[in-house]
């Protein structure tokens, strides 16, 4: 998608999308809306399991307020690391490169072929998803090397 975007463009394309809209538009303005939003709703999706699991540790004196107050001050630790430590965002970009790759591509052609057992085969079945898993490798490490 990037080198057909490129293609399409040019060089004159600014790094995030929203910079390109042309402002004066109202879809363009709900379109910067929406991405305005959608951090916010998964930064509580992602911290969900990690409070939950916090909660049921102290499960004996679980009040709303001892709820509130562990999802508070988790969100406010994680701001504070974020804040704390320097290219910080290089390394969770790092990270996400890493583990969005593997999680994406890698890991479920190796579960599938530990789940269908077709790994004791050599099929053409076998043959693509190793194929597959190699080239998700590939764009793994030319990811990474983005960085």
């Amino acid at each position: 998608m990037t080198i057909v975007g490129y293609l399409i463009y040019g060089a004159n394309v600014k790094s995030q999308v929203t910079l390109n809209l042309p402002l004066q538009m109202v879809s363009s303005k709900i379109a910067i809306y929406t991405m305005l939003i959608s951090p916010f709703t998964k930064y509580a999706v992602l911290l969900s399991p990690i409070a939950t699991a916090i909660e049921d540790h102290f499960q004996q004196h679980s009040s709303k307020f001892t709820i509130a107050i562990i999802r508070t001050l988790s969100a406010i630790s994680t701001v504070g690391v974020a804040v704390a430590f320097p290219f910080f965002e290089y390394l969770m970009a790092f990270i996400g490169a890493l583990l969005g790759v593997a999680v994406s591509i890698i890991f479920p052609c190796i579960c599938y072929l530990k789940i269908s057992k077709r790994y004791r085969s050599f099929e053409l079945e076998l043959f693509v998803i190793i194929i597959i898993s190699v080239g998700g490798s590939l764009v793994g490490v030319a990811e990474l090397t983005c960085l």
